[in-house]
């Protein structure tokens, strides 16, 4: 299915994404859930144990956040990719992350992590935090997955054992 006929998924999770998790938090509460994501990003990032010039596909991007820490460790020479199905929350990664002379520059694209839209071993590292998940055909998404890293490529993730709210 192409972005152009895919169906518009500004649905509740870009919306919860944006807006809806961090409602009725306190600012405490909102640095302290912030500085959690942070840890999982770099977490996530060091196993991938990118490199200066690094190709990374951030399958499922959202907020940009984790397509944005690559940036920074993969430099200006590096290549990182954000997909998400999702137009609203691709536009908000856009307008959230901000580019940046010191470290990759970040494309945005529209797409399913059952069908990502890139040749075959496109990438060094492939990463995603909270997003299997909520994916019905995990096997699939694997083996795209699989099928855009290079030989050697790397694969960490972090997903939560339980979903909240749906």
């Amino acid at each position: 299915m192409s972005p152009a006929t895919m169906p518009d998924v500004s649905d509740c999770w870009s919306t919860w994404l944006s807006v809806g998790r961090f409602r009725g938090a306190t600012a405490d509460d909102r640095r302290a859930m912030n500085l959690r994501l942070l840890r999982v990003r770099r977490r996530i990032l060091r196993a991938a144990c990118l490199f200066p010039g690094a190709r990374v596909l951030d399958a499922g991007c959202g907020d940009g956040f984790l397509a944005a820490e690559a940036g920074k460790m993969v430099g200006p020479t590096g290549l990182v990719a954000g997909l998400d199905i999702s137009a609203a929350s691709l536009a908000n990664a856009e307008r959230l992350v901000a580019p940046s002379p010191e470290h990759a520059s970040i494309t945005w694209h529209r797409g399913s992590v059952t069908r990502i839209p890139f040749p075959d071993a496109s990438f060094d590292a492939v990463v995603e935090r909270s997003v299997l998940m909520y994916v019905q055909e995990k096997w699939a998404a694997v083996a795209e997955y699989s099928r855009v890293l290079r030989t050697g490529g790397r694969y960490p993730y972090s997903s939560r054992s339980t979903r909240e709210g749906g």
